[in-house]
């Protein structure tokens, strides 16, 4: 709004305006423009007004105007100074990182936008993120502004993200906020670093199969604690004093994160031997904690005949026979019983056999087992063999023990 000179100091009919217009920080090259007066009268006493259009959101102005006859032109006006309001941003944060520091920790960087395009005081930028194990949980950061900051601010401004997970891609959308409003937002995408798989393999389940072998099954850990993909299972048992492992491996075909199932035969076991299997799922990062599994293999025929069998004869008519079981590595079951085999030379030379019953049944069976053999003749030589029974076959024949019983008085007389 332009009021003109005083009427004593116009001089002449006012027939326009010079207006004078310089901003401050942006636009600061002098504009000049002409502002006709619509009915110039001699003295002019209207006031004119003008809509300055085109002008930068929250700059400082300095405006002074020139009156105008068919003369001449008057002094300047002293400047009136006008600030323009405030409007949202138009630029997005600029030259925006996300850089992984650990595993489960992001530095995240920006910069403000471009300072024509501020339009205002950044009061602070706003960061939302998702991950993309939950991409419909939304986390949001504020990342403040120093008030005390000149304008337009070009300070780099940052915030540290922490108890991310491992091997996962985050989205991330930054804006910045002034009075007015929202920039657009820069949206940018970050996987933080492989770390060791932070759950065991699950499902793991032992299937006997046969009295030497035994199939693992496994499912890996659950997606959001394979951190990073699984390169194998390793599954470890012990025999003996050996530790001995088996490997399943995985190429770099293989999807991520890794959701099939896998098996391994665990073979040349011991029969009717419990096994504990420890499996364990690494990644590049390490590996995960251990799960157990255990399974005992199915009975097989004793691989051992009884051991230190002995014969004593009490008596012409007895012997007592001690028999000691097949060592516990060979038992290959539940020994429920022997099957004795005696022949007697010169008498008693048809082959006899007989079981004899382990009284209680154990596994594995340590105890010494004796039985008296009685109706024996006097004076005769008898081969002794043994054969352990469990459930599933017998074992070999023992080496034949010889016992000779003992005299007895002639049974007849002279004939």
């Amino acid at each position: 709004s332009i009021y003109p000179p005083s009427s004593y100091h116009q001089n002449g009919i006012i027939t326009s305006y010079r207006v004078s217009i310089q901003g401050t920080p942006f636009d600061s090259s002098l504009q000049e423009f002409s502002l006709p007066i619509s009915s110039p009268v001699y003295p002019l006493s209207s006031t004119t007004t003008h809509v300055l259009s085109q002008l930068h959101a929250y700059n400082t102005y300095s405006i002074s105007v020139v009156a105008i006859n068919s003369v001449g032109k008057s002094a300047a006006s002293s400047p009136v100074s006008i600030t323009t309001l405030q409007s949202a941003p138009a630029e997005a944060p600029q030259n925006v990182t996300a850089v992984p520091t650990s595993p489960t920790v992001i530095l995240f960087t920006c910069y403000p936008p471009s300072p024509s395009l501020q339009n205002g005081l950044i009061r602070n930028f706003i960061l939302v993120y998702y991950s993309e194990w939950n991409p419909d949980t939304i986390e949001s950061e504020t990342i403040s502004v120093d008030t005390t900051e000149p304008y337009p601010t070009m300070l780099q401004h940052q915030i540290v993200l922490s108890s991310l997970q491992p091997y996962t891609e985050y989205t991330f959308t930054i804006i910045a906020v002034n009075d007015a409003g929202n920039s657009p937002g820069t949206t940018l995408t970050t996987r933080t670093p492989i770390t060791a798989p932070t759950e065991s393999p699950q499902s793991v389940t032992a299937t006997t199969v046969s009295s030497t072998t035994i199939l693992i099954h496994m499912y890996p850990p659950s997606a959001i604690h394979q951190n990073g993909p699984i390169r194998n299972y390793t599954v470890s048992y012990t025999q003996g004093n050996e530790v001995i492992t088996s490997f399943i491996h995985f190429d770099d075909t293989e999807t991520y994160p890794l959701d099939i199932s896998s098996q391994i035969s665990v073979s040349s076991l011991l029969p009717y031997t419990e096994y504990t299997f420890t499996i364990i799922a690494t990644n590049d990062g390490g590996s995960s904690p251990s799960v157990t599994v255990t399974a005992r293999t199915d009975p097989a025929a004793p691989s051992e005949p009884p051991q230190n069998i002995t014969a004593h004869s009490n008596n012409p008519t007895t012997v007592t026979l001690s028999i000691y079981p097949p060592s516990s590595y060979h038992q290959n079951g539940i020994i429920t019983s022997y099957r004795v085999s005696i022949q007697g030379t010169p008498f008693d030379s048809s082959l006899q056999e007989f079981s004899l019953p382990i009284s209680s049944p154990v596994y594995p069976l340590s105890s010494t087992t004796t039985h008296v053999l009685s109706q024996l003749h006097a004076y005769n030589t008898y081969s002794i063999s043994v054969v352990a029974i469990n459930s599933v076959g017998k074992s070999a024949a023992s080496s034949p023990v010889s016992i000779t019983t003992l005299q007895s008085a002639p049974a007849e007389a002279p004939q």
